[in-house]
């Protein structure tokens, strides 16, 4: 860790609680040395994390009927990182959270042609504080694509073929490519 001085903080005795420091990096352990002057024991130190930025774009790798496949870049190389994320569809319901430790993610068993709030957070976690080391939400509304529609061939080897037709096509057991 740098000892390198960054901000020296005065308080008074209007609110001797409270103190900030504007600036800090984010995601960053920072060492407070707390001393009263004129008092050698009464020295405290702490460790404190610095919340975490958000995420600022997402990438969009596959999107079928039913699948979304999703992928990021977090700012910062933090040490117990983790994402949470959470989708929403149009209809008001609510997915429950995830939480992924690499910068990618695949949403399976979505409806099609139906459009999802996605919200990534970034989570730093492994300090009682975990909670609070949290970046803001980036939601990110993303669309399912409709069902494939056109000729599929059924059966093995036979020549029996069947012909979609309409918009509600034919959703595949399959969704994204992993």
């Amino acid at each position: 860790m740098d000892s390198t001085t960054i901000a020296q903080l005065s308080f008074d005795d209007r609110d001797p609680r409270n103190a900030a420091s504007n600036g800090l990096t984010p995601g960053e352990m920072y060492q407070i040395i707390t001393h009263i002057p004129g008092s050698a024991h009464l020295t405290k130190v702490a460790y404190q994390i610095t919340n975490p930025l958000a995420l600022s774009a997402v990438n969009i790798d596959s999107v079928t009927p039913d699948c979304l496949e999703l992928s990021w870049n977090a700012e910062g190389n933090y040490r117990y990182m983790s994402f949470e994320v959470t989708y929403d569809p149009a209809d008001g319901s609510t997915a429950s959270p995830s939480s992924v430790m690499e910068p990618h993610t695949l949403l399976e068993g979505l409806s099609s042609q139906t459009e999802y709030t996605v919200s990534f957070v970034v989570v730093i976690s492994g300090s009682a504080e975990a909670d609070a080391m949290r970046s803001d939400p980036f939601p990110e509304t993303i669309q399912t694509a409709k069902p494939p529609t056109g000729v599929i061939n059924v059966g093995t080897g036979a020549t029996t073929r069947m012909t979609l037709n309409g918009d509600q096509g034919m959703i595949l057991p399959h969704c994204c490519t992993a």
